[in-house]
């Protein structure tokens, strides 16, 4: 998993842009309708069911896995590395009122669980519920004399879906670091394409027509927006909305898919509950991706010596009594690493997207061309799980080099750092690359590919 590092002390370059907010102050009406339901059934059949008074009062206490079911999102989000953590919870639970909150499973729960989130009053609506948060993180920047630049984003995400994954959350960060980066006003939302049969039907429960299924998608969070594009949209608008998406499709931004899971699967009912409780891999907790496939590819690159005092290699400029020759800026631990990565994707190599025929891509900065191949990837239902270099040249000795290489690449893909390897070895004299005429690299990429189709993007 990308993102499962407890260890950290400090946000990951990759998600220090943005804010993650958790949605935990619906009533769950539903949740205790079947729960109650449930309960009158199996005492009326006389069997082991709990009484009511044993039920969970909240569907985000539900067991699963052996814990609450909101633990298990809790888990997720904290080993992420966001900027900051807020909880929307019910209006008895706010920051000036702390103690109420210990004494109670869900106020224990959170406290033990994530004990350095900013806690949020919550609303009468969903969207209030995000207003609020949002008013908070901005209140807290005027306070430190912040601005919203330093963590633009958002990652909203509706506690209901306790078993959303790391890799899900690597997915929609990438795309939406992406859209950061050209400074953009969109949302980014993760979709599930549609098994089942659909049909109209009319208000009297008759069935009208069906439906094509082909352009349907059930969407799920996290969904992911600018910070500033949300508080505005909220406090313009009186309408009911059902997540930011909607929001952001009525206003005519930009809204891109990026692959969903089963797994994430929304608490509704009792009869949810079960169905996550069979998603989950035994006894370890971990959400149970639907089929995952593993696929592995490799790259290589080669450029000749020139004149010249500096090499850049995987990112990194090194000192050298010597240059690369190159249309762009020769580096070829990033060059054998983006035919990989294209490779994953099944789009082409090097060459294809970026010829150096083409004169846009002069001394270009290669981690352009890594960047893009790992779009090209996510676009393609896939997720960077790890990567390797090995760089083939007599001198210079990398020595310390090779980590901020491995650090680099871990910034420009958003992996933790012992998923990222960087190695070098000489050729011991022998052939061109031992002769010092030239420097070489071998490159290797592993992804992971869910069951579902890949997305296209909707506007």
């Amino acid at each position: 998993m990308p993102y499962n590092n407890p260890s950290r002390t400090e946000p990951p370059p990759f998600l220090s842009f943005c804010n993650a907010v958790l949605l935990c102050a619906g009533e769950g009406s539903r949740y205790l309708h079947s729960a109650r339901h449930a309960t009158e059934t199996a005492t009326a059949q006389k069997t082991d069911t709990p009484p009511p008074n044993k039920l969970p009062p909240n569907k985000l206490l539900a067991p699963l896995g052996g814990k609450p079911a909101l633990q298990h999102l809790c888990e997720s989000v904290q080993n992420a590395g966001f900027a900051r953590i807020l909880l929307v919870l019910p209006q008895h639970f706010n920051e000036e009122r702390r103690e109420h909150r210990e004494h109670n499973a869900l106020g224990t729960l959170v406290s033990t669980s994530l004990p350095d989130a900013i806690l949020v009053e919550g609303g009468a609506r969903r969207q209030d519920s995000l207003l609020k948060a949002l008013e908070a993180l901005e209140a807290q920047d005027k306070k430190n004399d912040l601005t919203q630049d330093h963590n633009p984003w958002v990652m909203v995400f509706d506690a209901a879906r306790p078993l959303v994954s790391s890799e899900m959350i690597a997915r929609v960060a990438q795309r939406a670091k992406t859209l950061c980066e050209r400074s953009l006003e969109a949302c980014v939302v993760p979709l599930v394409s549609v098994v089942d049969s659909v049909k109209r039907v009319s208000k009297q429960g008759r069935v009208c027509a069906s439906v094509a299924r082909e352009d349907l998608r059930l969407a799920q969070t996290p969904q992911a927006a600018p910070r500033a594009l949300l508080l505005r949209l909220l406090r313009d608008t009186s309408a009911t909305v059902s997540d930011e998406t909607q929001l952001c499709l009525a206003a005519g931004c930009l809204v891109e898919a990026v692959e969903g899971e089963a797994a994430a699967h929304k608490i509704t009912t009792l009869a949810d509950v079960a169905l996550l409780e069979g998603l989950l891999e035994g006894s370890s907790g971990r959400p149970a991706s639907a089929m995952p496939e593993y696929r592995s590819a490799t790259g290589f690159d080669l450029h000749k010596i020139a004149e010249g005092a500096s090499l850049r290699l995987c990112g990194v400029d090194v000192a050298a009594p010597f240059s690369l020759q190159g249309h762009s800026d020769a580096d070829v631990g990033l060059h054998a690493l983006t035919d990989a990565l294209l490779s994953l994707a099944g789009a082409g190599d090097i060459g294809d997207l970026f010829p150096p025929t083409d004169e846009q891509w002069r001394d270009a900065d290669s981690a352009l061309f890594l960047s893009r191949a790992t779009e090209l990837l996510a676009e393609a239902g896939g997720q960077v799980v790890s990567l390797d270099v090995t760089l083939l040249l007599e001198t210079p000795h990398l020595g310390q080099a090779k980590l901020a290489m491995r650090t680099r690449l871990a910034e420009l893909t958003g992996l933790t750092m012992e998923r990222v390897g960087v190695k070098a070895t000489t050729l011991e004299g022998v052939g061109a690359l031992g002769r010092k005429e030239g420097v070489g690299a071998f490159a290797t990429a592993s992804a992971r590919f869910g069951a579902s189709m890949p997305l296209n993007n909707f506007r």
